[in-house]
This record gives C-alpha cells, sequence and structure tokens, in this order.
C-alpha cells in the first residue's frame, strides 16, 4: 500500500504543476511593484521599471531584500551578491552571471536583459535575480505586481513538524524499481441512475430508478516508469434497455454489445511518454480502423498542451517511491509549480496550506500506540479544524474579517459542511507494515467517502459519490503485487499496423506505418 499511496500522494499533489517561468506582461504605462513574502519591497529613490516585458529594478535593494551581501567592485563594474548557499558574480553592460555554490562547483549563466545603469542607479531583472537566489517569481497581473516567496522559509521546520509522515518517505527495500512487478487488480464499479436523471436520459416519466454496473480486471507489468497493461471489462445496463421501446431499444443495444466483453492493451513508455492502446473496441465502433490496429499518441505532449508536465510528474512519482524524494521536496516542488499562477496572496496561502497540513499531518495530529513491537500512528481530523489552523497565523487585517466574521463562517461550516478523516499506518522494525486512509465529505445533496489501505503486497481502495437527484456511484479496487521475472514491452508487435491517434481526430485518414520491433 505504501507504494501506492505515494504514487497516489505524488499524482494528487502534481497534478497541480503548471509550466512556471512565463514572461512577465503588462502594460508599459502601468508601474510594477514587487512583493517579497507577503510584503512589497521598498525602493527608496528609484521604482521598478519594465524592459521588454521584465520587471527590472535597482540591483542593491533587490539583492538585500533577498537576503544577500552586495558589494561593488568601481574598477572593474563588477557586481558579487553572497548568500549562505550560492555566489552570484555580473558585470554592468555585460550579460553573462557566475554562480558559485558553496560545495564550490560553478554555474555561467545569461540574463535575459542586460544590466544597465539609469540616473545613477544600476538595473537587473527581478525573476532572473530572484530565481537564481532559489526564490520562487510569479506574476500577478491584476496587481501588476512581480511576487517573490521563499518556499524555503516556510518549510524549514517541516522536518521537525512531520517527522511522523517523513517515515512514509523513507525507501522500503521490498521496492526495487529496477526490476518488474506484476499487478494483477479487480474493480467494480456500481452506478445508480437516479429517477430524475433516468427521466431526463428517457425524456420520459419513468417512476424507476436504473443500476448499472461495470466489472473488469486489469493485469499490468511495470518497471520504473513503464507500463504493459491488459484490461477486461463488462458493462451491464440492462436495468436500463428494459425501459426503453422496443425500437429505441434496438438501436442501444446494438451499441451496447460492444461492450459486453473488452478487452484493451496499453503499452506506455514513460520515459518519452508514448502511449499505445490495441482493442477490438475500436474497430467496432469505427469501421475504418481495422482489427489489432493500434492507437499511437504521446500522452506528455497531450498534457503539455493543457500547461501540464506529465513527464515531471512521473518521473517526481517514481523519485518519490523509491525514496530518492522527501515528503517536503514533494510538497514544495508542487508549490513552485504554480508559480504561473500566483498572485499578491501566494506566501499567505502557502502558509495556511502549511498550517492546514500540519493539523492533518502534523506530529501533534497524531496519537501513537505501540503494542508487541508494532508501533501505529493514527491522526483523526475535521475540515473545521482544518480552516482553523489555516487561518491561524493570518492577521485579521489581511483577511478583511472581524473576529465575528470568523466565527460566523466556522459556525457555518459545522452546519452546512462535513469533512472527517483518518490517516494511520504501523510501523515494525523501521518498516511500514500497513497504512489506512479514510475520508468523508458531506454537502447538501452530495456526499463523498474515500476508503483504502493494505501493503505494498495486497491493497483495497473504495470510493463513494452520492449525488442527490443524479446518481451513485461506488468503485472498488483490490489489487496484489509481487516482482516477476516477466519482460515489460512498451512497445506493439513487430509488423502491427499503428494508427496515429491525431488523424482518427481529425477525420483526415488513418496514416499507417510499422511500428518498429
Amino acid at each position: 500500500m505504501k507504494k501506492a499511496f505515494k504514487k497516489v500522494t505524488a499524482a494528487a499533489l502534481a497534478a497541480a504543476m503548471v509550466v512556471s517561468g512565463a514572461p512577465m506582461v503588462f502594460a508599459a504605462d502601468d508601474q510594477p511593484k514587487v512583493m517579497l513574502d507577503g510584503s512589497y519591497v521598498e525602493f527608496e529613490d528609484a521604482v521598478p521599471e519594465n524592459v521588454n516585458g521584465r520587471i527590472m529594478v535597482p540591483y542593491r535593494a533587490m539583492l538585500e531584500s533577498l537576503e544577500a551581501q552586495v558589494s561593488w567592485d568601481q574598477q572593474t563594474k563588477q557586481v558579487t551578491a553572497v548568500t549562505q548557499e550560492e555566489t552570484l558574480q555580473f558585470t554592468i553592460g555585460q550579460p553573462e552571471v557566475l554562480i558559485t555554490y558553496k560545495d564550490g562547483t560553478t554555474k555561467t549563466t545569461q540574463m535575459d536583459v542586460v544590466p544597465y545603469v539609469k540616473d545613477g542607479r544600476t538595473y537587473v531583472g527581478t525573476r532572473f535575480m530572484a530565481e537564481a537566489l532559489d526564490y520562487t517569481v510569479g506574476w500577478d497581473a491584476g496587481e501588476k505586481t512581480a511576487v517573490i516567496v521563499d518556499y524555503n522559509k516556510i518549510f524549514e521546520n517541516f522536518d521537525q513538524d512531520f517527522s511522523i509522515m517523513n517515515k512514509l518517505s523513507v525507501a522500503d527495500d521490498s521496492i526495487d524499481l529496477t526490476r518488474p512487478y506484476e499487478t494483477q487488480m479487480d474493480m467494480n464499479i456500481d452506478v445508480t441512475l437516479y429517477e430524475t436523471l433516468v427521466n431526463a436520459i428517457l425524456a420520459t416519466e419513468t417512476g424507476k430508478q436504473c443500476d448499472l454496473s461495470i466489472v473488469g480486471e486489469i493485469t499490468a507489468l511495470s518497471q520504473g516508469v513503464n507500463t504493459d497493461m491488459v484490461m477486461t471489462f463488462q458493462v451491464n445496463v440492462e436495468d436500463l434497455l428494459n425501459q426503453l421501446s422496443e425500437e429505441d431499444k434496438a438501436e442501444v443495444q446494438q451499441v451496447m454489445d460492444v461492450f459486453g466483453n473488452v478487452e484493451m492493451q496499453i503499452k506506455l513508455n514513460g520515459e518519452t511518454g508514448d502511449l499505445y492502446l490495441a482493442s477490438d473496441l475500436f474497430s467496432a465502433l469505427d469501421e475504418t480502423i481495422e482489427e489489432n490496429a493500434w492507437l499511437h499518441f504521446n500522452l506528455y505532449e497531450l498534457y503539455e498542451s493543457a500547461g501540464i508536465d506529465l513527464a515531471e510528474i512521473m518521473q517526481l512519482s517514481e523519485s518519490l517511491v523509491a525514496g530518492n524524494t522527501s515528503m517536503k521536496e514533494l510538497l514544495m516542488s508542487a508549490l513552485e509549480g504554480t508559480a504561473s499562477a500566483m498572485t499578491v496572496n501566494a506566501y499567505m496561502e502557502a502558509q495556511s496550506a502549511y498550517n492546514a497540513l500540519k493539523a492533518m499531518m502534523g506530529d501533534e495530529a497524531f496519537d501513537v500506540r505501540t503494542s508487541g513491537g508494532t508501533t501505529t500512528y493514527t491522526s483523526e481530523f475535521s475540515g473545521v479544524d482544518i480552516v482553523l489552523a489555516a487561518l491561524a497565523d493570518i492577521p485579521q487585517q489581511e483577511l478583511g474579517m472581524t473576529q465575528a466574521e470568523i466565527d460566523q463562517m466556522v459556525n457555518a461550516l459545522k452546519e452546512e459542511m462535513v469533512i472527517q478523516g483518518s490517516i494511520s499506518f504501523s510501523e515494525r522494525g523501521e518498516k511500514i507494515v500497513d497504512s489506512h486512509i479514510d475520508l468523508t465529505f458531506e454537502m447538501e445533496g452530495f456526499q463523498l467517502s474515500l476508503s483504502g489501505g493494505g501493503t505494498n503486497a495486497s491493497s483495497q481502495l473504495s470510493l463513494s459519490m452520492d449525488m442527490q437527484d443524479g446518481l451513485k456511484l461506488t468503485m472498488t479496487f483490490e489489487a496484489t503485487s509481487s516482482q516477476t521475472t516477466k519482460t515489460v514491452d512498451v512497445n506493439p508487435p513487430a509488423g502491427a499496423t499503428v494508427i496515429e491517434l491525431d488523424s482518427t481526430m481529425t477525420g483526415t485518414g488513418a496514416e499507417e506505418v510499422a511500428a518498429a520491433a
């Protein structure tokens, strides 16, 4: 379960990542500002300005705000900025910057805007300098503000605050990602369509609800980020079909017969993003696709078009499971990945998120009990606990709320919404032997519950969602996993027909090529 727990955590957190480093865009006649860790940076006798879409600021005030010791060599026109982690050196009028790290290694890089002198002040690029010193930089277009955040400051006590959760990110020697694993999974999905939805679908008053189901099995071979999977499933909609007229039933039945017993093969090269799919379902639904053909597209390129670096998510997930990435690094990477969406509230929001996480998973949230050589850690939390923790360190003037308004909001939360959850795991001999998570969310007309647990070898997960006057969905998954000597093959069989998926989507006809063996 630990392996699955880490992957779900990485995916969930890393699914928030977007490509950062976008240019700062603003109107030329607007006066840009700079904010550092929630406070505006004051420039006494000069103001930030823009050059080709980059915010330029007086170097000394900026670098000293970033906790660097700054010196100036008049003869060489060279600026030196020293922090605990690195030293930056650059010369006025030249783009090159020499970065010397505390371990003695060096790197030379170039600024996108060359430092220049104006009215006796030397200007440098805000983004470049801040990122060179390991800060995260974003742009709030509405406030015309460059937002700089030092997430290291927020997370500086992470190892002390989350020492218990850190146990989950310690590498388990039973997981060797260089070896192939075989996973067998059974899945059951039950769907109840309530009467209101059935009436809407059938455009008539039925007076009945309908029960649908999907039953399936998955056999997956995986090695690192590569996967070779076979999935079989059956869809049962007999209850819905029985409510149709004979004419409508005959028409829909032809489509549903296709889903009576479906087999699909999926091959993913996690290093390149190439994904191949094969199923008789494709030719049954589209007569232009020949039987035994493989559909191909690049999964990473597809997500990249939506602004998501899925390749980075996959690598981060693998690194976390292998124990090469700590929980702290994972969370900081997730926050840093949101730079392009940062606002002037970014620092406050990150601090609130950290406090909320402490209320759920911090050391003080866990009850610790030891019996028979096994130590069990259990944290139980509620939505009210999380909200109060998130607001704890935010001054009321920044919230824009009085204490009475805060109390009113909390009381409304208690009445209108229920969030309850628990996290537990057991440790024996410094190894995680079991883990479990429960989560319940309720509000008017909606309920959601999640429960899962197990070990590396065997795990279970169930999810239930109930939408009033809509549908109820219940999904259960049971999986077993073990090392295998089987080979993970991420390529279609030699000589197979491969159809580029973009051609089927654009309707220009299937471009068929022979797959490389």
